[in-house]
């Protein structure tokens, strides 16, 4: 979030962070929205949630779990506020390893993905790509945040645990299509790029 202010208004953006702070309130047609304050390692930002996402995404805010959020920057006079286009709840990637420690066949896929290079909206695609293969491999995503200093940073993250894929050639070549090559592991090694 510290990055924030110096990106352009308007711009599409995605973050990851946990509710620290959630204000409702309701529009003159009757509609609840939300006011809630996202928070990350490197600071806050507020992020406003119109009536339409708020009826899909409110049971999200009073988890625990961080939320990844979608959408448009806004510099006001009162600071920098995110519209948000999309919301879904996020699994650390140690909170599934204690669901799946009774498991013995810990295999998973991991799509790894560049902040700043996936637009929304390319989430919103990949997320359907992966409903099209179900299966038994839980989904993480690696995620590569390039810092100041040209180094980057990777998360790991899972999504949600009943996302599960069956990690067939055919799901591999689509997610490579989408997102390129070398873009798709099977639990950490590298899937052949056939």
């Amino acid at each position: 979030t510290e990055a924030l202010g110096g990106i352009d208004e308007g711009r599409e953006v995605r973050i990851c962070g946990v509710v620290v702070q959630e204000r409702i309130t309701t529009t003159k047609r009757g509609d609840k929205m939300a006011y809630l304050r996202i928070e990350d390692q490197t600071g806050s930002v507020e992020v406003i949630v119109f009536p339409d996402l708020y009826q899909t995404s409110s049971a999200f805010f009073k988890q625990e779990a961080p939320l990844f959020i979608s959408g448009t920057l806004d510099h006001g006079e009162k600071g920098t506020k995110l519209k948000a286009q999309a919301i879904a709840p996020m699994v650390l990637e140690s909170d599934l390893r204690e669901e799946m420690s009774d498991e013995k066949d810990t295999q998973q896929i991991v799509i790894v993905l560049s902040a700043g290079s996936v637009e929304p909206s390319g989430m919103t695609g990949l997320r359907d790509l992966l409903h099209r293969f179900p299966g038994p491999l839980p989904v993480c995503l690696r995620i590569t945040v390039p810092d100041d200093d040209g180094s980057f940073s990777e998360t790991m993250i899972s999504v949600d645990p009943r996302l599960t894929v069956d990690g067939s050639d055919r799901l591999i070549h689509e997610v490579q299509q989408h997102l390129g090559k070398g873009s798709i592991f099977l639990s950490g090694q590298k899937v052949a790029q056939g």
